[in-house]
């Protein structure tokens, strides 16, 4: 399906025809007619394919379709998960709008968006011009918060809320209703609701989530910034004994001095 040789300085030459991608589109489509690992290796040939060549809007839609399809139907995770995630970012390194929307479509909602897909929108948010998209992403996302429970779906999350805090600081000082697609007001009030869920209802205490709490904390320095100050002032004791508990944990010093109060 798809050719790959060593170059001479070990970096690896690789191509993949259209009729190949059509070809593994349709095998996704199927499914078991590839192993794991040859699903891997041609979808790294794939987003090389992708990050060098300008393709038509339409057919970078329809590889999303098959691959957030894919997704959906099918549990990955490790190399896999990771392979999917970059060839997502990749398409969206051309094309955000079309990565993104794909978060609302939810045939289940009882069910996540796949993570590649989180993760992927978290990242395209931070690399690409996407503030348009903040309000819209923000307002879906965060309900989504109460409905993570394994360690990998909430990390995931993360990815996409770093982004939206990032993005939206980022703007702060030169704010615009219209582009951002809701107002510094709601923001506002949307970033003291997202803290209030992570402190809520995340079992950030737990010994076995470090990692989780340590990319909450990473988020939270930021929702201060967004948050009401009267809001935020409420918090602070309280705040100072949570991060009292998180020094007893496993979480890193580091992600603790994150959070300046």
């Amino acid at each position: 399906m798809a050719v790959s040789s060593e170059n001479s300085k070990g970096e690896l030459s690789q191509y993949i025809s259209k009729e190949d991608i059509e070809k593994f589109l349709m095998a996704l489509k199927v499914g078991g007619q590839m192993s794991e690992d040859d699903i891997i290796k041609t979808l790294k040939l794939l987003e090389v394919k992708i990050l060098n060549t300008k393709m038509p809007t339409t057919f970078c839609r329809k590889i999303t379709g098959v691959l957030i399809n894919y997704l959906r139907r099918m549990e990955t995770k490790g190399e896999l998960e990771k392979a999917f995630t970059a060839v997502l970012m990749a398409l969206g390194s051309h094309f955000p709008e079309v990565i993104i929307v794909k978060l609302w479509e939810r045939p289940n909602t009882r069910c996540l968006p796949p993570r590649s897909l989180m993760v992927a929108v978290g990242k395209i948010i931070l690399s690409q011009d996407t503030v348009s998209f903040v309000g819209s992403i923000w307002r879906y996302i965060q309900p989504l918060l109460k409905l993570a429970q394994e360690e990998n779906d909430m990390l995931a999350i993360c990815h996409v809320f770093y982004g939206l805090v990032i993005s939206a600081q980022k703007h702060l000082d030169s704010w615009d209703d219209k582009v951002t697609g809701f107002s510094q007001r709601e923001m506002s009030m949307k970033a003291y609701i997202t803290f209030r869920i992570f402190l809520n209802r995340w079992p950030l205490k737990s010994k076995d989530k470090a990692q989780v709490t340590e990319q909450v904390l990473q988020i939270m320095g930021h929702l201060f910034f967004l948050m009401p100050p009267s809001k935020l002032k409420n918090q602070v004791n309280r705040l100072t004994r949570w991060l009292m508990i998180l020094m007893s944990t496993k979480v890193t010093p580091f992600y603790i001095s994150q959070i300046q109060l």
